[in-house]
């Protein structure tokens, strides 16, 4: 007996096996019905679907046969894989390679062989083969010959088809579970919306309502029902539309969570609303609606304390900053050295006390709505300049540049100059205040969105972390405690810059990284004709 050779491609053809996922299953119909086919066809008690393994031949189907597989080495069918049509044996006894096999001296006596192997996938690699066996030495016809080719490629097809069919029932397997999962996926996500009292508006980057959440207040999103397919423009209030689609463009530009805060009237009475606008994807954002009216009174109740203790504070302390000032210039006579020196330190601390009152006081106004703006054109080159020049005194002690920028030609600006020259001088001071010494600082212009002009303020100091770009507006915040200890400061300033920018209808932003610098800038409307707000 000579077994055969391995096939040159022997490990490729053994995982095409292993992928038609053949091996030891159960008998299927549409194999059993071949082999009938093929034994009658052939005129032999034998007929198998042979699949030829590493180590042994194991029968997908048969007839004749009791045993499911055999060892290798003794299958005529590991012969038959390695030629590309019929493989035929007439009489095993007279063929030295099969003499002294024991299926052909022994059990079930094999004397004719005649096999036609079953190739798959774009290499045609042999798996096993569809054969027929006699007990008596024979020839095959050439129709019985073309019978046995026919059959062996519809052995392939039904392979194909069964494992395509596995793969549909894995994938239908598969889309049941997402579905299931996602089922319950959406249950928790309802029953947690259900559970959010606010209003949600799923809102497109043109301001189309795509899909809402009533909310259980009627005054934080009225009529609801009614906005799907809508532009907020039709659906809210004029200045809640124009604030909603102004922080939308922004949410959409920086992929940051956007902030804004307003009162309207719902029903007679004042409602303090809370707009939450983050990108939901690159064409549509989220907006989250709430009734913070509650909170607000709270709020407005503890600034209403603070500014009257301001007040209280304000004229007592502005005597004792001026009568230190006569002392430390001499007014009542000469003083020791050592007493001038705790004047002056007296005077300073009296000096950012103040400083402190005066912005709580401007927060407090600007909260109450109580800051009146005198809105004129304003030429933005001159309100730089005033501002740089304001502030030269600050940057050269600190041994910062500041440097102005070209102007582009353009409208001026809507906007109360005073207020403008504040904001400005607010930003340089932060600027400056972070910018090493021997740096510059940068006032340019750029042009803004929605008709507006942008003013920026860009330090080389060392910038801010993206997470903390929306806090830094916020008021008493600053990103290192010990910042007002080293350089000085309220950490109220850049609440008051938010607000003064607001008020003016315009928008305040930062574009900063740790180690590159930060770029505060603002956006005011610019004129239309005669000078009337856009």
């Amino acid at each position: 007996m000579i077994p055969a050779p391995l096939h040159p491609r022997e490990d490729a053809r053994l995982q095409a096996l292993a992928d038609a996922e053949l091996l030891d299953t159960p008998p299927e119909a549409m194999f059993d019905d071949i082999v009938h086919l093929a034994s009658y066809i052939c005129g032999t008690p034998i007929a198998l679907i042979s699949l030829v393994d590493r180590e042994r031949q194991w029968f997908k189907a048969r007839t004749g046969i009791d045993g499911h597989e055999s060892t290798r080495d003794v299958a005529f069918c590991a012969h038959a894989i390695l030629d590309n049509g019929l493989f035929e044996v007439e009489d095993a006894h007279t063929d030295p390679r099969f003499a002294d096999n024991p299926f052909v001296t022994g059990a079930p006596f094999v004397r004719f062989y005649a096999g036609v192997p079953l190739t798959v996938g774009d290499d045609a690699l042999p798996i096993g083969t569809l054969c027929a066996l006699d007990r008596r030495p024979r020839r095959l016809t050439p129709e019985q010959t073309e019978a046995m080719q026919a059959l062996a490629r519809q052995v392939v097809r039904n392979i194909e088809v069964r494992k395509a069919a596995l793969r549909t029932k894995a994938l239908n397997d598969e889309l049941q579970r997402a579905a299931a999962a996602l089922s319950t996926s959406e249950a928790r996500l309802q029953a947690l919306l259900a559970a959010n009292p606010d209003g949600m508006v799923r809102v497109a980057r043109d301001g189309t309502v795509l899909d809402r959440k009533l909310s259980r207040d009627r005054a934080i999103l009225p009529d609801a029902q009614h906005m799907i397919g809508q532009n907020v423009a039709d659906c809210f209030p004029p200045r809640l539309a124009r604030l909603f689609l102004q922080q939308l463009e922004r949410a959409l530009a920086s992929d940051v969570v956007q902030t804004l805060e307003l009162q309207e009237t719902v029903d007679g009475r004042a409602c303090d609303k809370e707009l939450r606008i983050v990108a939901s994807g690159p064409h549509e954002a989220l907006a989250l609606i709430r009734d913070v009216t509650e909170r607000k009174l709270g709020e407005r109740a503890k600034d209403a304390f603070v500014a009257t203790v301001s007040h209280e504070l304000r004229t007592p302390l502005t005597s004792i900053r001026g009568s230190l000032s006569l002392l430390e210039h001499g007014m009542v006579g000469p003083l020791p050295e050592e007493a001038l020196e705790m004047v002056r330190i007296s005077r300073t601390n009296a000096e950012r006390l103040l400083l402190v009152i005066n912005d709580i006081l401007d927060l407090e106004k600007s909260s109450a709505g109580q800051i009146d703006l005198s809105l004129r054109p304003v030429d933005p080159p001159r309100v730089l300049a005033s501002a740089a020049e304001s502030i030269r005194g600050m940057a050269a002690q600190a041994g910062v540049e500041v440097v102005v920028g070209e102007f582009p030609a353009g409208a001026p600006v809507l906007a109360d100059e005073a207020r403008v020259v504040q904001i400005l001088n607010n930003l340089l001071s932060n600027a400056i205040k972070f910018s090493p010494r021997g740096s510059r600082v940068d006032l340019s212009f750029e042009t803004g969105s929605c008709g507006r002009l942008r003013f920026c303020v860009t330090d080389r100091g060392p910038g801010i972390a993206r997470e903390h770009h929306a806090r830094v507006f916020e008021r008493f915040h600053q990103l290192d405690a010990s910042d007002s200890r080293k350089r000085g400061g309220t950490g109220l300033g850049l609440a008051i810059v938010k607000s003064l920018v607001e008020e003016h209808g315009g928008v305040v932003g930062l574009d900063s990284a740790p180690g590159q610098g930060s770029k505060f800038w603002f956006e005011l409307p610019c004129c239309r004709g005669g000078g009337e707000r856009p």
